[in-house]
């Protein structure tokens, strides 16, 4: 009941202005610059979720995929011992749902980790103009696919140190060069190891100034130190 009633806070904050929209313009509607597409501006909306919001649920059944604008969502996956697990983390110019255009439902859920503003995409729409949009959603379909599995392969082994140095070096950067992290309750929970250790690392790490916490969780980062520890090899 509580992931419903969270579910039910997305807040709407607009119509989409979707012609004059750079992120519709680089994105999943890029094959239709030449066309001077001219859809319907209730057609696409702007969702703003607050912190730890549920977007969907697995399984619900699917009206809408959602192309992240700003901020993160995780995709958790329930598995056989009946716990949740992050599987994945999206962020800025990714599109979360693309499988319930094959499916008809969820096959993750998803959660903010931070406010987070996601366009929100009718299906029906992107069936419609499938045609010109085939090879921009199976690119987009890629870049999930390869993220899940750059997760899977980074943060499955190793110390935790190493997987956090990892998470530093996998997450995107804005034009200042510097990232972004979300909270570590779900640093931990992503890693495999416990809020309390990712804590300690993070702690570790900024007073060593391998990382440098400008703002409220956003970072700049010493590479070369993040790599070494990364690949377990000390710099020479």
């Amino acid at each position: 009941m509580g992931e419903r009633f969270r579910y039910m806070r997305k807040i709407v904050v607009g119509d989409a202005p979707c012609n004059s929209c750079v992120s519709f313009r680089s994105c999943l509607f890029s094959e239709l610059r030449d066309q001077e597409p001219q859809l319907p501006p209730f057609q696409i909306k702007d969702i703003l979720l607050a912190h730890d919001i549920s977007l969907y649920l697995t399984d619900d059944s699917a009206e809408f995929i959602y192309f992240i604008r700003q901020g993160f969502l995780k995709l958790e996956r329930r598995i056989a011992d009946g716990t949740t697990r992050i599987v994945c983390i999206l962020g800025k110019g990714h599109i979360s749902g693309l499988e319930s255009l094959v499916t008809g439902v969820y096959e993750q859920s998803a959660t903010s980790l931070s406010p987070t503003i996601v366009c929100q995409i009718p299906k029906a729409l992107v069936l419609e103009l499938m045609p010109q949009l085939h090879g921009p959603i199976l690119k987009k379909w890629h870049d999930v696919t390869l993220k899940i599995q750059e997760c899977l392969r980074e943060f499955s082994t190793g110390s935790a140190k190493q997987k956090v140095a990892r998470l530093f070096l996998l997450l995107d950067i804005d034009k200042d060069g510097r990232c972004q992290l979300f909270g570590r309750e779900n640093v931990g929970a992503l890693l495999g190891i416990s809020e309390e250790t990712a804590s300690r690392i993070i702690a570790d790490m900024k007073r060593n100034r391998i990382v440098c916490e400008v703002s409220q969780n956003i970072f700049e980062r010493n590479i070369p130190e993040l790599r070494s520890i990364a690949t377990g090899k000390k710099r020479g």
